[in-house]
């Protein structure tokens, strides 16, 4: 998957290229959500980091662990590795 700076994304946003960060991440968020096994990114650190947040988030509110894994709601996603 790479979502990185897409016309699409432009389109959606109306942004240009050099400020299409914010909807490259949510794209790229939404497609680890959904269960892509790469992502490619010219910003490692963001996904890292927002996957990171995302992932305790979900925890948090109880979308993790084997209990939640039995769920139609399993929000978990996979550890982020740079």
């Amino acid at each position: 998957m790479s979502p990185s700076r897409k016309s699409f994304l432009r389109a959606v946003t109306g942004k240009d290229t050099a400020h299409a960060g914010a909807a490259t991440l949510a794209a790229e968020i939404f497609a680890a959500w959904q269960g892509a096994d790469y992502i490619r990114t010219h910003d490692v650190a963001a996904i890292h980091d927002a996957l990171t947040v995302l992932d305790a988030l979900t925890r948090h509110a109880g979308w993790g662990g084997d209990a939640a894994a039995q769920e139609p709601t399993d929000m978990r996603l996979p550890p982020c590795s740079t």
